[in-house]
C-alpha cells in the first residue's frame, strides 16, 4: 500500500468507525470505545503527517526547475512538483481539506522570490502554487 492508499484507508476507518460510534455502539464496552478512539486518532495523525510533509515540500519547492539548463535539474524538479500535486489532491480529495483555506496557507508560507510579476501581482512562485489549486477552485 502507498502512502495516499493508507492516508484513504485511515479515512474510511475512521468513517466507519464514527457511524458505529454514533449508531450501534453498546455504552457499557470500554473496549470497543479503546480501540474507535485509536482508529481515530490514526487517522488524524496520517492526516496531519501528510499536510506537515506537503507544507514543508511546498516551502523548499525550487520553482525556478523548468528554467534550468541541466536536463537532471529539470527532471527532479518536475518529479517533485507531482509529488506536491499527489499530496495536495490527497488532502483535498481524500482528507476533505477545504482548497480554499490550503490555498491561502500555502501563499502565506511561501513568499514571492522573482521580480516578473503579472497583472494580478503575483510572482512565479505563487503563479506556480496557484496552479497547482486549480482543479480545486473555480476563481483562480
Amino acid at each position: 500500500m502507498n502512502y495516499y492508499q493508507i492516508v484513504a484507508f485511515a479515512q474510511n476507518l475512521k468513517k466507519q468507525n464514527m457511524a458505529v460510534y454514533n449508531n450501534d455502539r453498546d455504552p457499557n464496552d470500554m473496549m470497543w470505545e479503546k480501540q474507535n478512539d485509536s482508529f481515530i486518532n490514526d487517522a488524524y495523525e496520517e492526516e496531519s503527517k501528510l499536510h506537515t510533509e506537503f507544507m514543508n515540500e511546498v516551502v523548499y519547492h525550487d520553482y525556478s526547475y523548468m528554467m534550468s539548463d541541466s536536463h537532471s535539474v529539470y527532471m527532479s524538479g518536475r518529479n517533485h512538483e507531482k509529488q506536491i500535486e499527489e499530496k495536495l489532491h490527497a488532502l483535498i480529495n481524500i482528507c476533505r481539506y477545504a482548497a480554499d483555506d490550503l490555498l491561502d496557507e500555502v501563499i502565506s508560507a511561501v513568499p514571492q522570490r522573482y521580480n516578473d510579476v503579472d497583472s494580478n501581482g503575483n510572482d512565479l512562485t505563487h503563479r506556480v502554487i496557484r496552479s497547482w489549486f486549480k482543479p480545486y477552485l473555480e476563481s483562480i
